[in-house]
């Protein structure tokens, strides 16, 4: 193995990094940092697959592999991908990118991509990838993950989390906030959920273990299944276009209810005070005097509301 001493521009600091020829057609780029708690490590690449996690110490370090399929192009395609570190004060931010090349160029090349990054436990995240997965350890700092082709696969998140892709599914283990998450292309499975939740999904199902805040969840071609385990103190929205409804409400919960069905029958376990005429398509009423709203609609399968 030939070590070779590559120097990458960085802004405020600059430290020596070491590009590893491990084998034909690879290579490896490592960094290491120093930093606190409560710093973020903002990662921007135009290609891609990205797995953190994390570690005990102050640490973050970063290993890029860039590698090419046996047999397909040359390894000047290496270099031409460029990765580039800054550091200031906590802050970490790593670019990923092919410099004065077309959109056309940069697509059709066929260079493999990985990131492998291990931050300290209390950190924060802003990931964003053209082309790869992310994965994401339990942390204890905000997480935003973007991606456009690859799946998001995150454990617990005691801050913040805001999770989108654009062709894959999203899985959250849990978060101590709020949660935005969305694919067009995929289902959402969510863990407990301490405050709100978005989810969102144009190709596939909702399910979420438990929320104890605010919901809002659509999708166009799935079923939606939640638990509501606390008292609503906003709105809480369920739609979809091409399944079932099932949601379990607490016991004293209180809440407006409108739940109906164009293609399917409404059931409810909890005794509801009906306003108006209603049959086995709508249900509109109150639960235990009426709250926030809770609005449960779909266009092609049936609605459940039962007790936990």
């Amino acid at each position: 193995m030939r070590l070779r001493r590559l120097t990458i521009p960085v802004f405020m600091l600059l430290v020596p990094a070491y590009v590893c020829l491990a084998e034909e057609g690879a290579q490896k780029i490592t960094r290491e940092f120093e930093v606190d708690y409560d710093g973020t490590l903002t990662l921007k690449t135009e290609r891609g697959a990205v797995r953190v996690s994390t570690g005990r110490g102050k640490q973050l370090k970063v290993v890029v592999t860039k590698k090419l399929p046996f047999g397909w192009g040359h390894s000047e395609e290496l270099d031409e991908f460029l990765v580039e570190f800054e550091q200031s004060g906590d802050d970490v931010t790593v670019i990923g990118k092919y410099p004065g090349q077309s959109g056309w160029d940069r697509i059709r090349r066929r260079l493999q991509v990985r990131y492998e990054i291990i931050v300290p436990k209390a950190y924060n995240l802003d990931i964003e990838t053209s082309g790869g997965s992310i994965e994401v350890a339990a942390i204890d700092g905000n997480v935003s993950a973007e991606t456009s082709g690859g799946s998001i696969d995150l454990g617990y998140v005691k801050g913040t989390v805001y999770g989108r892709t654009s062709g894959g599914s999203v899985r959250l283990e849990g978060s101590g906030k709020k949660a935005n998450l969305s694919t067009s292309g995929g289902g959402i499975r969510a863990g407990t959920v301490d405050g709100s939740l978005e989810a969102h999904t144009s190709g596939g199902s909702i399910d979420i273990t438990e929320v104890k805040g605010a919901l809002k969840a659509g999708t166009s071609g799935g079923s939606i299944t939640a638990q509501i385990t606390g008292q609503p103190q906003q709105d809480c929205i369920m739609e979809t276009s091409g399944g079932s409804i099932t949601v379990y409400l607490p016991d004293g919960i209180k809440a407006d209810l409108d739940a109906s069905t164009s293609g399917g029958k409404v059931w409810s376990d909890h005794p509801v005070t009906v306003h108006g005429r209603t049959n086995s398509r709508k249900l509109l009423g109150q639960l235990n005097g009426g709250g926030p709203l809770i609005r449960l609609h779909t266009s092609g399968g049936n609605i459940r509301i039962l007790q936990h």
